[in-house]
Order: structure tokens, then C-alpha cells, then sequence
């Protein structure tokens, strides 16, 4: 066979869909909502991409004695998992 590239990728509107879901960023204003989902088209989804997305979401999403790292990792699970589409294709 031959060799097999996998390429991992993610987008603003997938993340926004989700955010939507499940009422995330209710505590965030445009600004940093913006910058956000800015970070997500300028990033591939990376696993320290992912959670630094995942942290910026919780924040927002709650009172600073709601932010939990169960939460964080909750967060990155779904953007992995409903987010991220991984793609493959071969070459010579």
C-alpha cells in the first residue's frame, strides 16, 4: 500500500455549533468570542489547540468557581469527538 498521510481538521462554524448545543460561551462578550473562533481557523486541532480552545470556552461558559479541569477535559472531548474530522490520503 502506499504510504498513508492523516490530516486532522477543525472550523470555526463546527465550534460555533457546538457552543450553541450546549450553551457554551454565555459568559463571554463578541470580542472573545471573535478571537476565539479566530484561533480555531488559524490552528490546526492540535491537541494543545485543542485545549487551549476547550480553557477559553469554559471560562466563558462559567463563574470562575465552575471552571474545573473535568470540565476542561469534558470540553476538549466534545470538540475532539464533534469538532475535529480527520481526513487520509496516500501518495506515491
Amino acid at each position: 500500500m502506499k504510504k498513508v498521510n492523516e490530516n486532522k481538521v477543525w472550523s470555526s462554524s463546527k465550534v460555533m455549533a457546538m457552543c450553541v448545543h450546549y450553551g457554551y460561551y454565555t459568559f463571554g462578550d463578541n470580542e472573545a468570542y471573535g478571537k476565539m473562533l479566530e484561533y480555531v481557523r488559524t490552528h490546526k486541532p492540535t491537541t494543545a489547540a485543542i485545549l487551549e480552545v476547550a480553557k477559553d470556552i469554559v471560562v466563558h461558559s462559567t463563574t470562575e468557581d465552575g471552571v474545573s479541569d473535568e470540565l476542561i477535559l469534558e470540553v476538549m472531548y466534545e470538540l475532539a469527538n464533534e469538532v475535529v474530522t480527520t481526513c487520509y490520503t496516500t501518495e506515491d
